[in-house]
């Protein structure tokens, strides 16, 4: 039965519509579709075909830029102002920073992090212990490194990427993603990845191989892909396929706000091992990782905290097969991106931004510079600066 209320609003609708002018209609009807399509603050995420229209390419890539820019000038501000003064709260925001800075053109500025962050570095290579998140003990090695050979810091990066290479099992190629001794132990999707890449960088292509098959292993182990993605495997390669887990290791892939890194940056890591190795299998798993994200239903799951990394891979994944639905993810997300920074600079995980917590905001801020960078680079604009070029 229809309500009074329903009849007044189709009443209203229908007196409305007959105000418009017929010669109106039709713009209105493509402006009603047009709203429907994502936007984010003022940025506008419609298709534009990149190799039919590259001026509006163009133009979105120096938005893109000028965000990448705006950050890295805010975060560098905050060092300046020595606003982080703990030790591993400068090591927890920064870890990012130089790979972000180097990437940029910023060379000197990343020599200079580099040099504040890895004060307190054992010999091992390895790093004091992450307070806010321990699960990844190779994580910020694997991203000071890369940032040091970038940097032109060779032996810095010897030394953090031999601690990473010492992570990776033998066995199944994966990487630990806690240290040895621990009480329980796994490897994952986004240590593998992030251990894949330090592995390229080291020229050890093998190994970097050997961690692709690991990464394969996982993906298609999936006892239940439409329902759960389990992100890690034990020490002998079996998945550990428990929905109880925590978020990190069992990601629900019908809920919003998942850790959708642990596919994307698989991808990425996949990409870059593909360009060094032109086997067609590491481009057809990287495009797998991304597929499977893709055919989730959550609407956010190219847009949430960790989206930089399915724009820089789609990205990636455009350059190479020139697959235009990649670039309009890539391009959709980066505009996400960009479309959430505060005019500071400075990035934030909360709506108020100027009072969000430092130490994760500097880490943000460097996380998403950094692949925004990226982005505009693999679009073309700019010297070619990629992982592993």
């Amino acid at each position: 039965m229809t309500t009074s209320q329903e009849r007044l609003d189709t009443h209203t609708r229908d007196r409305l519509r007959a105000l418009v002018p017929t010669r109106l209609k039709p713009f209105l009807r493509r402006f009603k579709k047009r709203a429907r399509i994502l936007r984010y603050r003022d940025w506008r995420v419609r298709f534009v075909d990149p190799e039919r229209n590259p001026e509006a390419i163009r133009r979105r890539l120096l938005r893109l830029s000028g965000a990448a820019e705006n950050g890295i000038g805010w975060a560098l501000r905050e060092l300046q102002r020595d606003s982080i003064t703990a030790a591993e709260d400068l090591l927890s925001a920064c870890y990012k920073g130089p790979w972000a800075l180097a990437l940029a053109g910023r060379v000197i500025e990343a020599r200079s992090l580099l040099e504040k962050i890895t004060s307190n570095m054992a010999p091992d290579g390895s790093l004091p212990a992450m307070p806010v998140n321990p699960r990844h003990y190779i994580y910020r090695e694997s991203f000071i490194a890369i940032g040091a050979q970038a940097a032109g810091e060779r032996d810095l990066f010897d030394a953090l990427s031999g601690f990473v290479a010492a992570a990776q099992d033998p066995r199944t190629g994966g990487f630990w993603t806690q240290p040895p001794g621990s009480s329980e132990r796994w490897m994952d999707s986004a240590s593998t990845a992030i251990g894949g890449l330090v592995q390229l960088r080291r020229g050890d292509r093998e190994s970097a191989a050997h961690a692709a098959e690991a990464l394969a292993k996982i993906l298609h182990s999936q006892p239940t892909p439409d329902e759960v993605f389990f992100t890690t495997m034990r020490a002998d390669g079996d998945l550990i396929a428990d929905p109880s887990l925590p978020m990190h290791r069992a990601i629900h892939v019908a809920l919003p706000d998942r850790p959708w890194f642990f596919l994307s940056l698989a991808s990425l890591f996949l990409i870059e091992l593909y360009k060094q190795s032109g086997a067609k299998e590491h481009l057809e798993l990287a495009i797998a990782h991304i597929e499977y994200l893709r055919s989730r239903k959550p609407k956010d799951r190219f847009f949430v905290d960790d989206a930089g990394k399915t724009a820089t891979a789609t990205a990636e994944l455009y350059r190479l097969t020139r697959n235009k639905s990649y670039a309009h993810i890539s391009l959709s997300t980066s505009a996400f991106i960009a479309g959430r920074q505060f005019p500071n600079g400075r990035w934030s995980y909360t709506p108020q931004g100027y009072h969000g917590n430092l130490v994760t905001d500097t880490d943000l801020t460097f996380e998403y510079a950094l692949w925004l960078t990226w982005v505009t680079r693999s679009f073309g604009m700019g010297d070619e600066h990629h992982v592993g070029s």
